[in-house]
């Protein structure tokens, strides 16, 4: 859905619920996306809107003007420019206490008022709203009989109005008073029913449909950019074989030096058909410019992948702010289709934004100082679990993905290397690497040569990685 917001205030509003919020006001430090006179503007360059938002500087009509002499018709020249550029659904905002009511204009437009206290701010701010929209306020304004909860003792515990007030706790900022309450933007984004999409979803039903985001946690050479190549590769392709991803974009410092990811090039290159010399999807620098660039552009519903690879150094990773690229692709990434993942040594070393939010490992629980996760977590040991579906020389054993686990290998060597030990069943293994969760391309065999496993066996998501390893 798509608002085009007019003097900017309540934009910001309707973006943080999944809205392209064009906000448009001369103003710079209000951060528009068109800075501009709108006297001035070509509304019809900026493309098809779902609404029309407006909150016309309010001075003019303001009852507290009193320092200098009132200048209406400047007013009146940004409300009528605001009314021609309104489209099928409209809204335009002022205090309800205001001179614009008064304004003959505004005669025969349908309004509505509410009193922002009743939705969740602790200052009583009444606000009258015209609009077409088949909406009626939920709750009535705050008056004697009907007070809202935070007006106790007879008064408001904070007033709205920048400077301050006796009996009043606290200074509103000008950001906080050109806001909406959030519960009264729910009704009004609530009025547009967001159409169903459906997206491709991955084959195997272990792992998490997308959109989603999530952490690969491990220490050094545990199998964290193993697991990333694996899942693209194999876990989140389609029945048909195809990726659930139309396009795959992959910061990693060794993106250009490392030969494990070769096959997830050459997929992005033949299978997907992706031009790399002309489309940049490799990173072998940390670069949030680009990553704010997918953003913008991830406006349709184009499904796409973004993989952070072993950049928990870059500072950008451990904002405490909230306000960094990767932050955003957590927090809105899958109301745009953005599926992220990131993988890091170190839990900690990620913000506090990414680490909070997180569909790929699920919920976690401490025991003593080690967080354990369903999905990938920390234990005693390394562990692999092997699976196949159909396996002609064992009974099948359900594991806890609740899928056929064929044997659980303790890992001693290292991912990537000539692994050698015992299963649960008492079978001695030589493991070839590297191991993918793609199929493998190596052979599962006891001491006696028999094949344990098919070639077309794949390591489940099921890998425990070893602190101290």
């Amino acid at each position: 859905m798509r608002l085009l917001e007019l003097f900017s205030g309540t934009g910001r509003a309707f973006r943080d619920r999944g809205w392209e919020v064009v906000s448009v006001d001369l103003d710079p430090k209000f951060e528009p996306t068109v800075c501009c006179d709108i006297m001035e503007l070509d509304e019809t360059s900026l493309g098809h809107f779902d609404m029309v938002w407006a909150s016309p500087v309010r001075t003019e009509y303001s009852q507290a003007l009193r320092k200098r002499p009132r200048n209406l018709e400047a007013g009146d020249r940004l409300v009528l420019r605001a009314l021609e550029v309104i489209r099928k659904w409209w809204a335009l905002e002022n205090p309800q206490t205001g001179l614009l009511k008064t304004r003959p204009f505004m005669h025969g437009l349908p309004f509505s008022d509410v009193c922002y206290c009743k939705y969740g701010y602790r200052y009583r701010k009444a606000t009258r709203i015209w609009h077409n929209l088949p909406w009626r306020p939920s709750e009535a304004m705050c008056l004697k009989g009907s007070r809202c909860a935070a007006f106790a003792d007879g008064i408001h515990p904070e007033a709205a109005q920048r400077g301050t007030t006796a009996g009043r706790r606290g200074q509103q900022s000008q950001q906080q008073l050109y806001s909406m309450p959030p519960r009264l933007c729910d009704e009004l984004v609530k009025l547009f029913p967001t159409p169903e999409y459906t997206s491709k979803q991955p084959r195997d039903s272990v792992v998490p449909r997308v959109p989603c985001t999530g952490i690969f946690l491990g220490p050094s050479k545990s199998g964290k950019t193993v697991a990333l190549i694996s899942a693209i590769l194999e876990q989140y392709r389609t029945a048909d074989g195809s990726s659930v991803f139309e396009r795959i974009y992959i910061f990693s410092p060794s993106i250009e030096v490392d030969d494990g990811w070769r096959p997830v090039k050459e997929f992005i290159e033949k299978d997907m058909g992706v031009n790399t010399e002309r489309e940049q999807v490799y990173f072998d620098k940390w670069d949030e410019g680009a990553l704010r660039t997918i953003i913008q552009q991830q406006r349709r519903l184009y499904q796409v992948l973004i993989i952070c690879d072993d950049f928990a150094d870059q500072p950008e990773l451990h904002r405490r702010t909230g306000d960094g690229a990767l932050d955003t692709l957590f927090i809105r990434g899958r109301h745009m289709q953005i599926s992220t993942w990131v993988s890091s040594q170190k839990l900690r070393l990620i913000s506090a934004a990414v680490r909070s939010i997180n569909h790929l490992l699920g919920g976690s629980y401490l025991d003593g100082a080690l967080q354990i996760f369903p999905w990938v977590s920390m234990n005693a040991y390394n562990e692999v679990y092997l699976r196949c579906r159909e396996l002609g020389n064992a009974a099948h054993i359900l594991g806890p993905l609740g899928t056929d686990i064929i044997c659980k290998v303790i890992v001693d060597r290292g991912v990537g290397h000539v692994m050698k030990d015992q299963t649960d069943d008492g079978h001695f293994v030589e493991l070839r690497g590297p191991i993918t969760l793609r199929p493998l391309n190596f052979r599962l065999t006891d001491v006696n040569g028999n094949e344990v496993n098919t070639r077309g066996t794949s390591v489940s998501f099921a890998i425990f990685l070893d602190p101290e390893k």
